[in-house]
């Protein structure tokens, strides 16, 4: 069974013998069988009628199976629990080998559909919405149920795709995101967490987190504070990272860390799905940041950790605390702030390009003057 973990990253597969080569195995040992019968039932005479067209034939089945050259995942989940599981289900892709290995015969319809079909399908029908948040929910509710297709037509059509999963689409998605929200992803923390952090995190499933992107909701984007709806920034932007950088979908995690929020609609919202209490503000805010941030010190000390649309008032102190000021005291952590460290250099290369452009230096840059105009916290 592959899984979209398998397909962009052969490095988590498991070295054992394939379950492809086992049963090329298996099914030479049983054309050995009829052979050997063969023999006894006829003798000597009928083994010398055997032609060489047949010997050859005989031997090309006993050929080890080479349709990859990827190693198949042994996986422990079985029957309805891989079909609900999106890094492993295929959907109807999965063979009748497949079906009968991992108790999925009867669980799918007759027809086996080829990878390039059901991609071919996916974007046939994702065309044909005629709005962009039509087309977001729909690719959306394919990555809930199979991210093997969902990851492979992002990466194949990144430029007409990524609009969608993110920015400018993301936006309105968030706005919204409470009124579709059916399936969880990732982890949401929140205040009343304080004191159980580590048991929290521990309880997601997966071990080898590489990257995760945490917000706490206070700044999205250009919309202010959306508190917990601000979840679907994280999952957008690092479904960008699997397609565009490469990173395996099952080491990655995206985090809210809800600590209330001040937006009044929200507040009085009885559909909100997020704390409805007013945000926390200095040492109680830090207090829980701090715990969920030594609770990923030990359950993922090598993860990258990028901190996504925290208001500014915030921003540089947690970048400053945790990049400078905490590595003295305890283990350092890798952080990241996009809003102000990728921005900025964003911003930066732009600025430097324009100098090349205009024949001049980059180290002419002191002698210009530069007007800062948005830039988020960047800019500030």
């Amino acid at each position: 069974c592959f899984s979209a973990a398998e397909r962009l990253s052969p490095r988590s597969s498991i070295d054992i013998p394939t379950l492809s080569t086992m049963l090329s195995c298996s099914r030479g040992l049983l054309v050995a069988r009829q052979a050997a019968g063969s023999a006894q039932m006829g003798g000597m005479r009928h083994m010398a009628s055997i032609t060489r067209q047949e010997t050859d034939d005989l031997k090309a089945r006993l050929q080890p199976w080479r349709g990859t050259n990827q190693t198949p995942l042994r996986i422990k989940s079985h029957g309805l629990q891989i079909l609900q599981n999106p890094l492993y289900n295929k959907g109807t892709n999965f063979d009748y080998g497949e079906r009968d290995r991992l108790g999925l015969r009867g669980l799918l319809p007759p027809r086996v559909l080829d990878f390039e079909t059901q991609k071919e399908l996916v974007m046939r029908n994702l065309r044909a919405l005629p709005s962009d948040m039509e087309k977001y929910v729909y690719i959306e509710n394919l990555h809930d149920y199979n991210e093997t297709v969902y990851h492979a037509i992002l990466c194949e059509h990144t430029e007409e795709l990524a609009p969608i999963v993110y920015t400018p689409t993301v936006g309105e998605a968030c706005k919204q995101f409470g009124y579709r929200f059916n399936r969880a992803r990732g982890l949401y923390l929140s205040a009343r967490d304080k004191g159980h952090m580590h048991a929290a995190v521990g309880n997601w499933p997966h071990i080898d987190v590489h990257v995760m992107v945490v917000t706490d909701g206070s700044r999205i984007l250009g919309l202010g504070d959306l508190g917990a709806y601000g979840m679907g920034i994280p999952i957008g932007k690092l479904s960008l990272y699997c397609a565009a950088g490469g990173i395996a979908p099952h080491r990655v995690l995206p985090v809210m860390l809800d600590v209330g929020t001040d937006n009044k609609t929200l507040l009085e919202d009885k559909y909100y799905i997020g704390l409805q209490q007013p945000r926390l503000r200095g040492p109680e805010y830090f207090e829980v940041l701090d715990e969920f941030m030594d609770a990923i010190r030990c359950r993922y000390p090598n993860a990258f950790v990028q901190f996504e649309d925290f208001s500014s008032d915030v921003a540089y102190k947690i970048l400053n605390y945790y990049r400078d000021d905490e590595c003295e005291k305890r283990s350092p952590v890798c952080v990241f702030n996009d809003d102000i460290q990728g921005t900025g250099a964003v911003t930066l290369a732009g600025i430097m390009s324009g100098l090349v452009n205009m024949g001049k230096s980059v180290h002419d840059l002191p002698d210009q003057r530069v007007l800062v105009a948005g830039a988020g916290s960047a800019g500030a």
